[in-house]
């Protein structure tokens, strides 16, 4: 599922690597407002294609293993809702993939 920025609220920041930020957050999916986490690459300048096609990947496999999970067959991946993105200037844009939100025994602020 494809779904406009708006309907996602950023939190607190609870990761970070070579090609974007994890962050805690709420979703409007179906008219409520679900706990989420947020991967958010941003894709610009010489390397836009390739961080556009690894952000691709990793929805089209996460998806593929929710699938799975559905039909019975053993998933360890956590349950993607679908992905966002904005357009923020020429050749940049930053792009969300939206995962159900796990909680361990960690204290988490919102």
């Amino acid at each position: 599922m494809v779904f406009p920025t708006r309907k996602i609220q950023f939190g607190k920041q609870i990761g970070k690597g070579a090609f974007g930020t994890v962050r805690l957050g709420v979703c409007v999916l179906d008219g409520s407002l679900v706990p989420v986490a947020v991967k958010t690459i941003v894709a610009f300048g010489a390397n836009f294609k390739e961080r556009l096609e690894c952000f691709e990947t990793e929805a089209r496999v996460g998806w593929q293993a929710c699938r799975e999970g559905r039909e019975g067959k053993a998933s360890r991946v956590v349950r993607i809702y679908g992905i966002a993105h904005d357009v923020t200037g020429k050749n940049k844009s930053h792009l969300h993939l939206v995962s159900k939100r796990l909680f361990r025994r960690m204290h988490l602020q919102f």
